[in-house]
Formats: C-alpha cells, structure tokens, sequence
C-alpha cells in the first residue's frame, strides 16, 4: 500500500512540473497595439474621400463633407509594418489630389488633417 501511495505522489509531482513548464499568459509585459484617430479638418468646398496608405497599398477610410471636421478612429493594422504611412485626399468631382509626404505615426496617436481650399496647401501633423 505504501509503494501505491509514493507511486500517486510522484506522478501527481510530475503532471504538476509538467504542467509548470507550459506557455504562461503575462497580460502586464505584453505590448498591445492601440487604436489612432485620424481627424480631417476640411476648408475645402467639395466632399473629400480619405484614404490610408501603407504597405504599398491605399485604403479608404472616409469621405468628409465640405468645410466640415470628422475623426475616424482606425486599426493598427493600417499602420503597416514601419509605422510609416501617406494620407491620400481625393475630392469627389475634383481633379486634383493631395498625398502627404511619408509620415510615420504609432499606435495610440492623433494625425490632424486640413485640407484647404486648394489642396496642395494642405498640411498634416501628428500628435
């Protein structure tokens, strides 16, 4: 009976290591990818599709009424890989564009877009 006993000790010992050697969920030492808001301020006189690029590719994320202010809360994911991303502004009817230089924004940031009246006067920044 004793050896019964030591035998159900040793193995209860051995599942409990193995058990212990696992993968471990840590919540506090694991960095999560926030949220960004993009806020498009519009001085211009038509409505204005709002599109992300990163990656290589463009993705809409809106179209903003004239002379309006919208903010768009947007995935990580549309940060790419780098962090490094162009803003895209298209009026609709219009033909001309604007394309911000490569700005490079991190999860949990505010870009601020105004569009002016003539779009290449348009500026961007992040905060």
């Amino acid at each position: 009976m004793d050896r019964f006993r030591t035998a159900h000790a040793i193995l209860g010992l051995g599942l409990l290591a193995v058990s212990a050697c696992g993968r471990r969920h840590v919540s506090g030492n694991v960095a999560t990818r926030l949220e960004w808001v993009l806020q498009v301020e519009s001085h211009h006189y038509r409505e204005i599709t709002v599109s992300v690029i990163h990656d290589g590719q463009r993705t809409p994320v809106g179209t903003i009424t004239a002379a309006q202010t919208a903010a768009f809360t947007l995935s990580p994911n549309l940060l790419g890989q780098s962090g490094e991303i162009r803003l895209y502004a298209d009026p609709l009817g219009g033909v001309d564009t604007f394309t911000t230089e490569p700005i490079r924004v991190q999860s949990g940031q505010r870009v601020v877009l105004t569009l002016e009246s003539e779009l290449r006067r348009s500026s961007v920044g992040v905060y």
